[in-house]
């Protein structure tokens, strides 16, 4: 999955315009209070993507995160200069202090696959986050909720770029496989 967003990253934040990241955040920091995570505290996002998120925790917390696209992590250092940012694996990592909470947030964690990837992640993130921490993963689509063979569009316009991307869902055994074309 490196090269699932290697074309595309510089458009991933317009494609996501409507996305409220910083009403997400409020919640995941209400979820994070009440699991005993106080401000300041160290938190690790997983396949952080252009740093949306821990772009608006970084207030709040010490953030660091990291993610297995190059081309994301380059969008996401230039938006969040001085934060600690990595490349890695989600089913290969390791931390050389654990982490108060980790984030696995909008669905990354249905980019793990097969299911022995999945397991590999879990024992990762187990190993990440601190005794007594807080691990908050975010699920992928629910099968109910795929459109299979439905093409959904979303779009972006301003005075410089006017951008589409298409984008039509399959169910693959236990996969959802989603094909992606983009106007430019």
């Amino acid at each position: 999955m490196s090269d699932a967003y290697s074309g595309s990253a510089e458009l991933y934040d317009r494609l996501y315009h409507f996305k409220d990241y910083a009403k997400d955040c409020l919640r995941l920091r209400s979820i994070l209070a009440t699991e005993g995570i106080e401000t300041g505290a160290n938190v690790l996002e997983a396949a952080c993507g252009t740093g949306s998120y821990i772009g608006h925790l970084s207030s709040h917390f010490r953030v660091s995160g990291f993610d297995l696209s190059p081309e994301m992590l380059a969008v996401a250092r230039a938006k969040l200069p001085g934060v600690n940012l990595f490349q890695a694996d989600m089913a290969d990592f390791s931390l050389l202090e654990p982490c108060d909470a980790l984030l696995c947030l909008f669905s990354s964690i249905g980019y793990v696959y097969p299911r022995e990837n999945l397991e590999k992640a879990a024992r990762c993130f187990a190993k990440a986050v601190r005794p007594g921490g807080c691990l908050v993963v975010e699920p992928w689509l629910s099968r109910e909720a795929l459109d299979e063979g439905r093409p959904t569009v979303q779009t972006y316009n301003d005075e410089h770029l006017a951008l589409a991307r298409m984008c039509v869902t399959k169910v693959e055994g236990e996969l959802a496989a989603m094909e992606f074309e983009y106007m430019v």
